[in-house]
């Protein structure tokens, strides 16, 4: 005889036994399939569900379903590459800040439509013997240019280290030009050698150019497009428009340079940049074991940083320095080591830009104030010192001055001349005609 015990439950009528049963089928079926997912019985509220709230379950299932393939095409379109790691800016900024050792996009948002930072990591390991080659090529010519250049110092954000530059820049005097960088006193020394270094400058752009595009082939076109639109100078010494160019300045740093965090003041939608570790006294590449500790470049407020630590090889970066700040944390060298590491970034500063602006809007006939101190304007000014960089004197004890170069004159009928015996030396086109913008 069975007992049967009826409960009332709303509108549905049960037994205990019934009850008894499915809970030990369903145990039984959990048993023999431990990692499947048990359908339940649906609820009268789940069989009548609302269409829109299936609507808004199929959306959203759609929506998880391409969320994949959006984010590597997002990927393609800002990195080149449709599998990289990402980072998305943090909006806690308690959080702590993530540490990449490999290759990694940032995005602004989740929805991940905008990039701030693309960072790759190229090992020496495997490496192409003539781009590695290239890399010690670049490293070589800077650091031989520091034997022209006193180190800047202008630089308010500037904590420890040393900063050069190649290309050109704003001047500093009350008629304010654009220059190339070089001291003149320094130049006198050795201005053979000098002239020497310049003949690798179209390289660079090159080089330059063509590492950029591997990051970020879109963000180097939108640089690209601006610097066109201005006409400005590319890093060769002559101010001329160079339609294969895509910078006009470079930066670069060493002696474990570190400084605040900041955004610059830079007039292109992104900057450049490059480190490599090298031998600062030759300026060959260190390929492994390099002797300086620390120097992370961080963005503080997007949570992510470059963790140089344990890494062989080079790392490249392209991001918007003018929106997100960033900084180099402080580094140390091994005590007698020469071990460095190289720093540079390519952009058109703000400032630069303005003056180019300037000298371009002149009205027909007005006389332009502006003097452009080019290769050969400082070359004619090293001809006032000695090989030992001294100013020559007369008898009576006064310099000797020698015969100024005079200013150029950007109008409608006339382009900037470089001096024809120097301009043969560089092996250099003479510069195109200046057109002034419409």
């Amino acid at each position: 005889m069975i007992t049967v015990v009826v409960f009332f439950s709303g509108s549905g009528i049960g037994t205990s036994t019934q009850m008894q049963h499915n809970n030990q089928a369903s145990s039984s079926a959990r048993e023999r399939h431990p990692n499947s997912q048990i359908p339940l019985p649906q609820s009268n509220y789940a069989k009548h569900e609302s269409g829109a709230t299936r609507d808004s379950r199929r959306r959203k299932l759609k929506k998880q379903k391409v969320r994949p393939e959006k984010r590597k095409a997002g990927n393609l379109e800002y990195t080149n590459e449709r599998n990289i790691a990402a980072h998305v800016s943090r909006g806690n900024k308690d959080r702590p800040i993530h540490k990449f050792k490999n290759s990694f996009v940032c995005y602004s948002n989740n929805a991940r439509t905008k990039a701030v930072a693309v960072v790759k990591f190229y090992p020496f390991e495997g490496m192409d013997p003539e781009r590695k080659a290239h890399y010690e090529q670049l490293s070589t010519n800077l650091i031989a240019h520091t034997r022209f250049q006193n180190a800047k110092k202008s630089n308010e954000n500037t904590l420890g280290g040393t900063m050069y530059s190649l290309g050109w820049r704003k001047g500093f005097e009350e008629k304010s030009h654009l220059g190339i960088t070089g001291i003149a006193s320094k130049v006198a020394k050795d201005q053979e050698g000098w002239i020497k270094l310049f003949t690798e400058t179209p390289w660079i752009n090159d080089f330059l150019a063509q590492r950029f595009q591997d990051i970020s082939l879109g963000m180097y076109r939108e640089v690209k497009e601006q610097y066109d639109q201005q006409k400005a100078p590319s890093l060769t010494p002559f101010y001329m428009a160079d339609p294969e160019s895509f910078c006009g300045h470079l930066s670069f740093t060493f002696d474990n340079f570190y400084n605040k965090a900041h955004k610059d003041e830079d007039a292109s939608p992104f900057r450049f940049a490059m480190w490599i570790p090298i031998n600062k006294q030759t300026g060959k590449l260190v390929e492994e074991n390099l002797q300086v500790e620390g120097g992370e470049f961080v963005f503080p407020e997007d949570g992510c940083a470059i963790d140089f630590s344990g890494f062989n090889g080079v790392v490249e970066c392209v991001w918007k320095a003018s929106e997100h700040p960033h900084h180099t944390l402080p580094s140390s060298t091994a005590i007698g080591s020469s071990d460095d590491r190289l720093g540079l970034s390519c952009l058109l500063p703000d400032s630069a830009e303005r003056a180019i602006e300037r000298m371009m809007a002149v009205e027909d006939g007005e006389k332009l104030d502006w003097t452009i101190q080019d290769l050969g304007h400082l070359h004619n000014d090293s001809l006032k010192y000695d090989s030992k960089g001294k100013p020559f004197e007369t008898n009576d004890g006064v310099d000797l001055q020698a015969s100024p170069p005079s200013a150029c004159v950007l109008d409608e009928d006339s382009s900037t001349e470089p001096d024809k015996s120097l301009s043969s030396q560089l092996k250099v086109a003479t510069p195109t005609q200046l057109h002034r913008s419409t």
